[in-house]
């Protein structure tokens, strides 16, 4: 047996040893809102459940997924995870992103563990949410609002943008993804506001 095989064996395993005692920690990311000050006495009856919001299959997992706009390939890192599904962490900013706009037009969005069907209904539907740290992240959406009672869809339209990502790492990936789902959720806002707008205008007449 040749005398560099044990030391070789012993070199395995120091390797080995140093490797697990130096693992790197699991990073964990969730979407931060702007924070919401307000103050109410009392809230408006007319009421927005903010439904379930839809994702691609390859995203509902709990590592980050990044994909290049356009590209096939997916990357998944095991040690960048959301700290809540992912669904959940979107459906959170929509609801707080909407709550200041539509309470000033008298519509008051429900807390999401309500178990209240609502005036009416917002559905949303992400199509892609893409990006890469090192480039720029996309977000793709689908929307309908609805009359609660009868299903009626009253509103939809579809949502696109792209940013650049500022700085190469995952919090800037998050950070960036988070601001064009506020920018998606500034736009529902102002479509909501702009119908309900023209019902009270032809209302007076």
């Amino acid at each position: 047996m040749p005398r560099f095989l044990p030391l070789l064996a012993f070199s395995f395993l120091s390797l080995t040893l140093f490797g697990c005692g130096k693992s790197l920690p699991t990073q964990y990311y969730a979407f931060e809102g702007a924070d919401c000050s307000l103050q109410c006495d009392t809230l408006p009856k007319r009421t927005l459940r903010v439904a379930r919001v839809g994702i691609p299959q390859y995203l509902e997992r709990e590592a980050l997924v990044q994909r290049k706009p356009g590209c096939v390939a997916l990357t998944v890192d095991s040690l960048h995870v959301w700290a809540e599904p992912l669904a959940d962490g979107i459906r959170r900013l929509l609801a707080n992103g909407l709550t200041e706009p539509l309470l000033a037009n008298g519509l008051t969005v429900l807390p999401l563990g309500s178990e209240s069907r609502g005036t009416y209904t917002l559905l949303l539907d992400i199509l892609h949410l893409d990006g890469v740290k090192e480039g720029e992240a996309t977000l793709s959406a689908q929307w309908s609002l609805l009359e609660s009672e009868s299903n009626l869809v009253l509103d939809d339209g579809l949502f696109s943008a792209r940013k650049h990502v500022p700085e190469a790492n995952n919090a800037s990936l998050v950070a960036t993804w988070a601001q064009l789902i506020t920018e998606a959720t500034e736009h529902i806002a102002g479509r909501i506001n702009q119908k309900f707008s023209k019902s009270r205008s032809l209302q007076r007449r």
